[in-house]
């Protein structure tokens, strides 16, 4: 079982009564955490310290035969919990056989091999980073692993001092990244070894690719889409260099997604395209989700499905273009209106670094719109709405305007953290 260290409490203690753990493994663990847990279950966990190898190795001696034969293709290996950006974190049971299928997809998609080497500043509680650490188990090279989102300057010396050929992150380490262009010499030296450059875990702008395009010219820019229920990744949109770069962030043509498809699809506005809820069909789908009372089966080979809650668009040339969640998407004046299309229409402001649109309901229970958002000085609540007024329908105009003056609340995996925004913005219009 996968636990994130920043879970709350009440979350953790509910993942150790769910799943049942009889043993905690942990670098650095507050005794004073293990404490309030063994008192919330009323029973003692024996604690194993990561930094002491003779500790694994007498445990591992003295279980030897608590444990059947591991079958690669069928056993369940980890149930992970998701972040709780979208609502309360799930256990989800994710088998041998989901891992690697997901490794072996990316292998053949990037032509990975034992020469790589990746970048990875996820936890490892996260999904994103357990899927790169089985990448590296796999395919047989090197994972480095900094530690957390680092200052930029102690970011720069990781990439130079170890070189990756693989950096993986959501967008905001890659705008860390693009801050260092003023600097040539910087920016020779990395060309020299870094090859793909991985932006996923939340909407990738258009302007973000072309931007890392200018900078890295000789890096395929690879847009990641997935969920923790698919062991990561279920699409990867590839742009290699001196390819055709998107006007609107897109997972690519549904002839070429074979894993995804829409349900319940309906003509928009132009009958030439579908809307519909985004599912995964793939080898890499969980096993289920787990609680006490429920425990998935293993896979038993082949595929599943999972609805993943994201609304997606498919033009007339056959392009989908994820538009949300599903709460993302919302009825204004009677038009549906979706807030992720707002949220990337601002982030190719000049000066825009993050973007957060949410919908919520005023004292006179009427739908408004707020966006908050955090950049540059010469950012402005008049000079967005401005820019609203020439590009976009009235209906999808923010009513309100919230400039932040830190950086937008985050989740662990560097999500924007919506749910925590919202409250935030109850608690002020209370």
């Amino acid at each position: 079982v996968g636990l994130d260290p920043v879970m709350r409490q009440e979350q953790m203690i509910q993942a150790f009564r769910d799943t049942e753990i009889s043993l905690l493994i942990s670098w650095g663990v507050s005794m004073e955490l293990t404490k309030k847990v063994h008192r919330a279950l009323g029973r003692s966990i024996p604690l194993l310290s990561a930094e002491n190898c003779e500790d694994f190795r007498k445990y591992k001696h003295e279980k030897r035969d608590a444990y059947g034969e591991i079958t690669a293709e069928q056993d369940i290996a980890l149930i992970q919990y998701t972040s709780g950006s979208t609502g309360i974190p799930k256990a989800v049971a994710l088998s041998q056989q989901n891992f690697f299928w997901a490794s072996q997809s990316r292998k053949e998609l990037l032509g990975l091999d034992g020469t790589n080497r990746i970048l990875n500043v996820l936890s490892l509680a996260h999904s994103c980073g357990k899927s790169l650490l089985f990448d590296s188990l796999y395919l047989g090279f090197p994972l480095i692993l900094g530690k957390g989102f680092l200052p930029p300057f102690l970011f720069l010396k990781l990439l130079q001092t170890y070189k990756p050929t693989i950096i993986t992150g959501p967008p905001l380490l890659f705008h860390y990244l693009l801050k260092l262009k003023k600097r040539k010499d910087i920016i020779h030296s990395l060309s020299q070894h870094i090859a793909f450059l991985e932006v996923g875990l939340s909407p990738v702008s258009p302007c973000l690719i072309k931007h890392l395009r200018e900078v890295f010219p000789q890096a395929t820019v690879i847009n990641r889409y997935g969920t923790t229920e698919n062991a990561g990744a279920a699409a990867l949109m590839s742009y290699p260099p001196g390819s055709e770069l998107p006007c609107s962030p897109t997972l690519g043509q549904m002839k070429n997604l074979p894993q995804l498809r829409l349900v319940n699809p309906v003509k928009g506005e132009n009958s030439g395209e579908l809307q519909g809820e985004i599912v995964i069909r793939s080898g890499s789908v969980m096993c289920g989700y787990w609680s006490k009372n429920s425990q998935p089966q293993p896979n038993t080979g082949g595929e599943r499905e999972f609805y993943t809650g994201d609304i997606g668009r498919v033009d007339e040339q056959g392009y989908l273009f994820p538009l949300g969640r599903k709460d993302d998407i919302v009825k204004i004046g009677g038009e549906r209106v979706s807030l992720v299309e707002i949220e990337q229409f601002l982030s190719e402001l000049d000066g825009m670094e993050e973007v957060a649109v949410i919908c919520q309901l005023d004292v006179q229970l009427e739908a408004t719109i707020t966006a908050f958002f955090y950049g540059d000085l010469s950012l402005t609540e008049e000079k967005l709405r401005l820019a609203c007024r020439k590009e976009l329908p009235p209906y999808m105009h923010p009513n309100t305007y919230v400039k932040a003056t830190v950086p937008l609340p985050k989740t662990n995996s560097g999500k924007i953290f919506k749910h925590e925004i919202k409250r935030m913005h109850s608690q002020l219009l209370n």
